[in-house]
């Protein structure tokens, strides 16, 4: 079969519009949240404990952290996913170095072409959202100030839509009331 020009260029076309664009979803994070506390209550429950300082050092020692809270934030965006009716695809957790500064962030993945859709179906209400937040204030040097500069860098675009989503959910802390730390999966505890 012979590839035609037109051909080749609608492929590399189709393939550019596939094209996974990572960002930040800001869920509040794990440093002295709703979120560590839940993890916190099923870990001590697990093991027979009322707070988690109750803990051996061994068995604490033993938590593999970073596997539970990967666990939990999958959840947590497969529940931001059915409340909103998207189809985020999860990567992993970003953890600072400091938490003074910002806390967990939860790292999701969308098709290029899905952000283009909503781009170009903004709202007026989305829009002012982005016309408000972006810009510079004390303490927050903007580098894209509007919603034109803000949608010229998608995963800056989708850290205001995510944000934006759950602003206008009365609460998001719901989102996992349900969670359960797998604390018999290996993978959770460290070997």
């Amino acid at each position: 079969m012979i590839t035609t020009k037109l051909e080749v260029m609608k492929m590399k076309k189709d393939n550019n519009s596939n094209k996974l664009i990572e960002f930040d979803i800001d869920f509040g994070g794990f440093y002295e949240s709703i979120h560590s506390y839940r993890i916190e209550r099923d870990i001590t429950s697990c093991y027979g404990v009322d707070e988690i300082h109750d803990m051996q050092d061994k068995d604490y020692d033993s938590i593999n952290w970073q596997s539970i809270e990967n666990q939990y934030g999958k959840e947590w965006l497969d529940c931001f996913n059915t409340k909103h009716n998207t189809a985020y695809k999860f990567v992993g957790i970003e953890s600072p170095a400091e938490y003074n500064f910002q806390t967990d962030r939860i790292i999701a993945s969308a098709n290029e072409s899905s952000i283009d859709l909503i781009i170009n179906e903004a709202s007026p209400e989305l829009i002012d959202y982005i016309d408000d937040n972006s810009q510079s204030c004390s303490g927050f040097a903007s580098y894209y100030s509007g919603f034109d500069n803000v949608i010229r860098n998608k995963a800056v675009f989708m850290n205001y839509y995510t944000s934006w989503l759950t602003t206008i959910s009365e609460d998001t802390s719901y989102y996992m009331e349900d969670f359960q730390a797998d604390m018999s999966d290996n993978k959770l505890i460290a070997i």
